[in-house]
């Protein structure tokens, strides 16, 4: 008889976790039954996928996409690199937190734990720079909204219009950031 291979990427096998995706979606609690299943962390790096689950370094999406992936409880790590709320001009863009869902910068990109990450060497920027590159009234009105519970740490935030607030919460109680950076120009 074959041994049994240990689950790797979830303390939950698959079958329980796509189960709880199915209700959690009959509840209107995730947008997708597959992918409220899912494993506790998504991984986002600059140029991602617009599409799948985020589930891998390899299959890393673009931040925008895994935010609006992901679910409470849930984790995503990103890679070193800069990410804007859109790709488009639109100044009212902004990366919107979820409650409950933690994002971590600093990451190389090849890590397995998030103890690994460097935030120092692996800078991860949220920029609000849409149009003309240093041009201030052309950027996005506001860089990152909070959420209730919702973590952010790891990230360097800047480039938005008008300057003196780069990254605003609104309604929440947020969690301890050890590395929250706000840049003024």
């Amino acid at each position: 008889m074959a041994k049994r291979q240990k689950h790797v990427g979830s303390r939950w096998p698959r079958p329980l976790r796509l189960l709880l995706g199915f209700i959690m979606f009959q509840f209107g609690l995730s947008s997708s039954p597959l992918q409220a299943a899912i494993d506790p962390v998504l991984f986002a790096k600059p140029g991602g996928a617009t599409d799948g689950f985020c589930t891998s370094w390899a299959t890393a999406c673009e931040l925008s996409f895994a935010l609006s992936s992901a679910v409470s409880s849930q984790e995503i790590w990103v890679a070193a690199g800069t990410y804007k709320p859109t790709a488009g001009s639109d100044r009212t863009a902004t990366f919107q937190l979820k409650a409950g869902v933690a994002l971590y910068g600093g990451f190389a990109g090849d890590e397995a734990t998030r103890a690994e990450r460097d935030w120092a060497a692996h800078v991860t920027t949220l920029s609000g720079d849409l149009g003309v590159a240093n041009n201030t009234t052309d950027n996005s009105y506001h860089v990152v909204t909070g959420a209730t519970g919702a973590t952010l740490d790891g990230f360097t935030c800047k480039n938005r219009y008008p300057i003196f607030r780069t990254c605003r919460t609104k309604s929440n109680a947020p969690q301890a950031a050890k590395h929250l950076f706000l840049q003024r120009w």
